[in-house]
């Protein structure tokens, strides 16, 4: 199944998207596009409202409110791919230090 980009997702709330470097976000509200907005609005796009999914390291967001081409839609083979990531760069880490 051929990956689809941010261009092409169909944005859902409960959606899960990647906006900052290393912050999973999840879609609260998805908000269509004005036609009535004044011309160069942002509202003239589909907008999305976003919430930090996983708080780490004491961190919360405020919700924002974002384009929705600036979203990279995750799946959760993604999350899976990218915690597998982390899990060894902490077993790394372990291993200078000497933990392991």
């Amino acid at each position: 199944m051929p990956k689809v980009g941010a261009s092409e997702h169909v944005w859902r709330a409960g959606d899960l998207c990647k906006r900052w470097i290393g912050i999973i976000s999840r879609v609260v509200e998805v908000m269509p596009p004005r036609d009535d907005a004044k011309v160069g609005s942002r509202q003239r796009y589909t907008r999305l409202r976003l919430e930090q999914a996983t708080p780490l390291f004491g961190t919360h967001s405020k919700k924002t409110i974002v384009l929705a081409q600036q979203c990279q839609p995750l799946t959760l083979v993604d999350l899976g791919t990218e915690y597998m990531k982390l899990g060894n760069f902490i077993r790394e880490e372990a291993r200078k230090r000497g933990m392991e």
